[in-house]
């Protein structure tokens, strides 16, 4: 063998054997790489774990030291939850993917009977209902074998917002307790998207609430059709206003009788809501100029673009809220409307709505 083919043969091993080196180079710095990032995840993900459990310490002092915060304990918790949405919960409400959930056994309500199909969401909108849909590479695909899809649940009679989960006297502006009629003041302009019931609603299937003053007044003011899914309010908004808020019974003759105030009777409270609503209609009736705010409230009342949302428990409060709708020709809703079932055949015949509850706890 001549001395060039074996100076050829040397250099061709050597270059082979540099070959192997670098890709085991190569293969080392990948796993060196992903070892380091896996070791941060990890590190980040008990970050996370440690600032949590310092929140939830803090909590609980809250709770024991500071029984008498609960200002400071909403805050902590609109905390913990702004926190495990942003690090743990997907936004499927105005998200740029698409999510496509196969094999559920869908609840459309345009009928009665379930339908086994498929669902796909884009940005945030139902855009098609069918069999098979066929998934594409960018689509979230989420298996709902044996399981239930509803639309999201809207609850037509709530304070959230109004009256927060920390439930205390800095948390609950649901009621103007200083003047009976209040039809003016929006709900709007009190709802905290932050109080913690909003995450609890949306974790429940709760997408939507109407939620507005409470019953203290005869005539409390004007409820709002929102999502629970928000940080402002103003993007929350559905409709507002979507309801007037009236009510009867005990809760107006308690709030105002003790103090030597009007209303004391079920008497003052139907004379109080008439007097109002017979002021309203003059007024429409009339033209008047300028527009007066105290009156262009109702407007859409007695335009029939929103109802009269009273609240009603016993069976004689509920026929006054239908005498006085019926006087003026207005729509009502029967909130709560705990009697019903007892005069179902009566409510029936005048065929009002009624929203019935809560009867299974306080949310």
């Amino acid at each position: 063998m001549s001395a060039a083919r074996i100076v050829a043969g040397g250099r061709a091993y050597k270059s082979d054997r540099t070959g192997k080196i670098l890709a085991v180079l190569a293969v080392l710095l990948v796993l060196l790489v992903a070892v380091v990032l896996l070791v941060l995840a990890v590190l980040l993900i008990l970050l996370v774990l440690v600032v949590l459990l310092i929140l939830l310490v803090l909590v609980v002092l809250v709770i024991v030291v500071h029984n008498d915060s609960p200002q400071i304990l909403e805050w902590i918790t609109g905390i913990v939850c702004v926190l495990l949405e942003k690090l743990f919960m997907k936004n499927l409400w105005g998200g740029n993917g698409m999510l496509l959930i196969q094999n559920g056994l869908l609840y459309t309500m345009e009928t009665e009977e379930a339908i086994s199909a498929d669902l796909l969401i884009d940005k945030g909108k139902i855009r098609r209902i069918a069999k098979n849909i066929e998934p594409s590479g960018d689509m979230e695909i989420l298996d709902a074998s044996g399981l239930r899809v509803y639309p999201g649940f809207i609850d037509a009679h709530s304070h959230i917002g109004l009256l927060e989960e920390k439930k205390a006297s800095p948390c609950d502006e649901s009621n103007e307790g200083t003047n009976p009629i209040t039809p003016c003041i929006r709900a709007i302009d009190a709802i905290n998207p932050m109080d913690s019931a909003f995450h609890n609603a949306l974790a429940a299937g709760i997408t939507g609430v109407m939620t507005g003053p409470g019953s203290s007044n005869p005539i409390g003011g004007q409820f709002a059709f929102i999502k629970t899914h928000g940080r402002r309010i103003d993007d929350m908004i559905v409709r507002a206003p979507c309801a007037m808020k009236i009510a009867f019974g005990e809760n107006p003759m308690t709030n105002y009788g003790p103090n030597g105030n009007i209303p004391s009777t079920r008497m003052a409270i139907a004379s109080l809501i008439r007097e109002e609503l017979s002021l309203a209609q003059q007024y429409f009736q009339s033209g008047s100029e300028p527009k007066a705010f105290n009156m262009e409230c109702y407007r859409d009342v007695f335009e029939g673009k929103i109802p009269l949302k009273a609240h009603v428990h016993r069976a004689d409060d509920i026929f006054t809220a239908i005498r006085i709708a019926n006087e003026f020709r207005l729509s009502l809703t029967l909130d709560h409307c705990t009697d019903g079932a007892i005069i179902a055949d009566e409510l029936a015949q005048e065929g009002f709505s009624a929203f019935v509850g809560p009867t299974l706890g306080n949310k």
